[in-house]
């Protein structure tokens, strides 16, 4: 049993973006929120790291239930928020009724920032299994050795693909399976 908990699997990043897509519309989340949440646990598993295994735990707790899935695939929300109201004051804050993983938020704290709003409480090092209750902002940019460290992972992954548990990937790959394709979609693109 250990053996097989240990056991890895490298993937692309686009492969895992497709994969978490589709379990979030196998769970009846939106397109643009399924479409950002899979952004963000990308983005996390490429920088924080174990961000797969946390989504699996999140799907593994509410088999059947949307709502746990729908407010993180939401939590994004927030961030957009704070940026709108740091524009007309020095800082403002996110904050979440429940805590909310950093795999859900991930990629959006990285896209403000690229706009200008920084995140004072979390580390781009933070790991993405860890839940906050409220994120920090203030204006200014991120220094040139976070943004260069982002980037170095970003390639490291799309050169060398990600390494992931085995037996996360199958449970993604089985819940995915449940997204079904109209077969005219399919005829479209089939040779």
């Amino acid at each position: 049993m250990s053996e097989e908990l240990s056991a890895k699997t490298t993937i692309a990043p686009r492969e895992l973006r497709d994969l978490v897509y589709r379990c979030c519309r196998v769970r009846g989340i939106d397109a643009a929120n399924s479409d950002r949440f899979a952004e963000n646990l990308v983005h996390a598993e490429v920088t924080r790291g174990a961000a797969l295994c946390g989504f699996i735990r999140i799907l593994d707790a509410s088999p059947s239930s949307s709502d746990e899935l729908a407010r993180l695939a939401g939590a994004a929300d927030k961030i957009e928020t704070a940026e709108t109201v740091i524009q007309h004051q020095a800082a403002a804050t996110a904050s979440f009724e429940t805590a909310v993983p950093l795999l859900a938020l991930s990629h959006s704290l990285q896209q403000a920032a690229h706009r200008g709003t920084i995140s004072v409480n979390i580390s781009p090092s933070t790991a993405a299994n860890q839940e906050v209750n409220y994120i920090e902002f203030v204006r200014g940019t991120l220094d040139d050795r976070t943004q260069t460290d982002v980037q170095q992972h970003h390639l490291r992954a799309y050169q060398q693909g990600l390494t992931v548990a085995s037996f996360a990937f199958l449970q993604l790959e089985t819940c995915a399976a449940a997204f079904r394709v109209a077969e005219a979609t399919l005829d479209a693109i089939s040779p």
